[in-house]
């Protein structure tokens, strides 16, 4: 028996590690954590440390499966939080992937596989680039298991070992993106809770970061037992105190832990590493932090203030949200990018973020003392950083006020406390802050939510230009027309980060559209419903130029209703000559005419995620002429069409491709129903059998012809007939899968249990 006296060790993490097992001769026996398998460990965030629900590794060592579902098992990559993961090969698409299985001691018991499954739930709906994506969950012999993406990087605890302690330009670019993909995840109601260099996957030469391991997440919404708030989970070198003592957590735990890995990067270890687990809890939980500029005083002062305030025990002193923190550091790395290469020592050197406006452009007063001009030449070059306006602005008078001039803001200072940002009320039937949103609107400053709380009808159009980080939302269906039937309803150029959500609009103007969005980045369009009146011959909603950066966060539009008019589109998004990175269509209900197209996407696009939607009605379901793009997963891997439904259009794609060869793309898992042929040539739709993945389609088509069997058998499969709860759109069952159909793995989330 393990004497549970013995003490805990350290490894070079700062992470307590549990005593070797002792066996019967009351020796000590190794685990079985060798170096390959802590290499691949790595790529899918799997930690041979990690302290909560370890499987033994017996339990996986000496029986190696030879197939997981569909899927060929090529070896063991780990073990972590609640299961064992294995490297595999998916056969369908040709592609490596990471499988993570419940242990089999848990996958005994009910309350496991339930907990299991939230996790799935939970991971899956974060959509970010910076998050690692969970492809499928499935079951084989009543154990469950996720198909994740597999990173063939390392880690960023890897990366610090080999390389040392980074520089700060490089860490202040990794974790903005850390950040970046927490809020994404936070967005989404769930918290990490074990945010750690081991979970922290980096590829494209180390400087695209991935979060990965949601197995110890939790989702906040969800307030099962499971959850219970008296058990500490984690890893306890990275762990906020509250979360040791056991007590309840939001998400500025893991802006604690945040904190822990940016000191991990600069340093080279946690700032609460102790030579036991006792000694590190005891740190955290009643030691003050010591300051990085006491540690090495060539930290950049500004970071140093932004770690310790990440630090603070009390979460009320902390920053508020993981979007507040990425933003800061994005405006500290967009500061760097602009500045003259003889200022960026002056810049780094300095305790604060400054500006001042001079004639010969930007005075950037923000800086440290150093590390080298060589050394930040190399971080430079080595980042690509948006360009745009870096600094909160005040918004205007043009267009209504709702346009953001350039402005003297007062200087932003990591450490300050944040500027509170307010929820502005507006109704016209009611009590609130305004009763016209266009003059809420003006009066909002970046990161203020707008918020409609009655179901008036209001006569607008808002011209939303250069505005950044702004919320416009209804909480009861309020209704948009426009004042102007000339003019867009709502057109969004320049800025980036705005938010609109609920509304209900009217378009009146046969040549206008409801939304444009031309030159913005990082805006989300969610649970709208647009209706385009029958004269209409352009897009509902037209995105043009968006996103043109890799690094920008999502193109979001999702659970939105869109009706065309009679000859317009519900959706066309345009991306030439700038490509569109990290678009994601996922849960719409796009309705067109027999004569209009439902949705295009034409152009270059670099990362696209068409996923759960329904296009019908229309001419073509979806046409699509891609594009190559440098940079872009060759293989087509980044651009996907998985899990849509096609319904009652006389073709349910088109290829317009104007290339001599395909681009390709991913086409998985999609339902057609009602929709009689493909717009495509031969030669294009033997391309699409040849250079796509094609995966789990199935048309239900009573007579195909010679034809489309020859030369589409590839990409789908043809069936008489596919039974749906319901073939009305106006029911909430429309185009729904019978919970016995055997085509529900051809699924959208809609079809999953929620």
């Amino acid at each position: 028996m393990d004497d549970p006296h013995r003490p805990t060790r350290e490894n070079d993490e700062g992470d307590a590690v549990p005593p070797e097992p002792v066996g019967p001769d009351n020796k000590t026996r190794p685990m079985h954590t060798g170096a390959s398998t802590r290499l691949h460990a790595a790529t899918t965030g799997v930690d041979e440390n990690d302290l909560t629900g370890m499987a033994d590794a017996d339990d996986w060592k000496d029986d190696i499966p030879v197939s997981l579902g569909k899927y060929t098992v090529e070896g063991p990559i780990g073990r972590g939080g609640m299961g064992v993961v294995w490297k595999a090969h998916d056969p369908d698409l040709s592609r490596t992937v990471a499988i993570k299985v419940l242990a089999p001691h848990l996958a005994q018991s009910l309350t496991a596989r339930r907990r299991f499954q939230r996790e799935a739930r939970a991971a899956a709906a974060i959509s970010h680039p910076h998050v690692l994506t969970i492809h499928h969950v499935e079951e084989q012999n009543k154990a469950p298991f996720l198909v994740m993406e597999y990173i063939a990087g390392g880690s960023l605890k890897e990366f610090v070992a080999e390389r040392g302690k980074l520089d700060p330009v490089l860490a202040i670019q990794l974790c903005c993106q850390i950040a970046q993909g927490l809020a994404a995840a936070h967005a989404q109601g769930v918290i990490h809770r074990d945010v750690k260099p081991s979970n922290v996957m980096l590829h494209e030469g180390g400087v695209r970061v991935r979060i990965a391991d949601f197995g110890l997440a939790r989702a906040a919404f969800d307030n099962s037992d499971l959850t219970s708030h008296d058990h500490a989970v984690g890893t306890p070198a990275y762990m906020a105190p509250e979360q040791l003592r056991g007590a309840r957590v939001d998400a500025r735990a893991d802006l604690f832990s945040l904190g822990c890995v940016m000191h991990y990067m600069l340093i080279g270890h946690s700032p609460f590493q102790g030579r036991t687990q006792a000694e590190t809890i005891h740190k955290i939980l009643g030691q003050p932090h010591r300051s990085l500029l006491d540690v090495d005083p060539t930290i950049p002062p500004a970071l140093a203030e932004i770690v310790d305030r990440l630090l603070q025990k009390n979460p009320d002193e902390r920053y508020q949200s993981a979007f507040e923190v990425a933003a800061l550091l994005e405006r500290y790395l967009t500061m760097l990018n602009q500045a003259p290469t003889d200022e960026i020592a002056e810049i780094l050197a300095s305790p604060t973020l400054s500006r001042q406006r001079q004639k010969r452009g930007w005075l950037l007063g923000v800086g440290t003392t150093a590390g080298g001009m060589a050394l930040i030449a190399f971080s430079l070059w080595m980042i690509f950083l948006p360009t745009g306006d870096p600094f909160e602005s005040s918004p205007g008078t043009a267009n209504m006020g709702m346009t953001a001039p350039e402005d003297d803001s007062p200087a932003v200072v990591p450490g300050a406390p944040p500027r509170v940002t307010r929820v502005i009320t507006v109704a016209e039937t009611r009590d609130a802050d305004f009763h016209e949103l266009e003059e809420a609107i003006a009066h909002a400053k970046p990161g203020d939510t707008v918020r409609v709380v009655d179901g008036s009808t209001y006569a607008v159009n808002l011209n939303l230009r250069n505005r950044r980080d702004l919320i416009l939302e209804t909480t009861s269906a309020a209704e948009l027309v426009a004042t102007d039937p000339s003019e867009h309803l709502i057109q969004i150029h320049g800025g980036r980060g705005i938010r609109i959500r609920g509304f209900r609009m009217t378009t009146t103007c046969e040549n206008c559209h409801a939304i444009a969005l031309m030159e913005t980045s990082d805006v989300q369009l969610e649970d709208l419903e647009i209706d385009q009146q029958a004269a209409h011959s352009v897009a509902a909603i037209h995105v043009a130029d968006c996103n043109a950066s890799r690094h920008d966060p999502p193109l979001v539009i999702r659970s939105c209703r869109v009706r065309s008019g009679s000859s317009g589109q519900c959706l066309w998004i345009h991306a030439d000559p700038q490509p569109v990175w990290n678009l994601v269509v996922e849960n719409n209900r796009f309705f067109a005419t027999s004569q209009a197209t439902v949705a295009v996407l034409w152009g270059y696009f670099g990362e696209a995620t068409i996923r759960g939607n329904i296009f019908a009605s229309g001419g073509v379901g979806l046409n699509m002429n891609l594009l190559p793009v440098d940079g872009a997963d060759p293989d087509g891997s980044s651009r996907r069409l998985i899990g849509n439904r096609f319904f009652r259009c006389r073709s349910w794609i088109g290829l317009m491709s104007t290339e001599p060869a395909l681009t390709p793309f991913i086409l998985a898992d999609n339902l057609i129903l009602e929709s009689e042929n493909v717009e495509a040539t031969l030669s294009q739709q033997a391309e699409v059998a040849e250079y796509c993945s094609v995966d789990g389609n199935v048309w239900e088509h009573t007579r195909p012809s010679e034809t489309q069997n020859r030369q589409l058998q590839k990409w789908v499969r043809f069936e008489p007939e596919v039974a749906v709860q319901s073939r009305n759109p106006s029911h909430t069952d429309f185009l729904r899968l019978p919970d016995d159909s055997p085509f529900r793995s051809t699924a959208t989330s809609n079809d999953r249990d929620d």
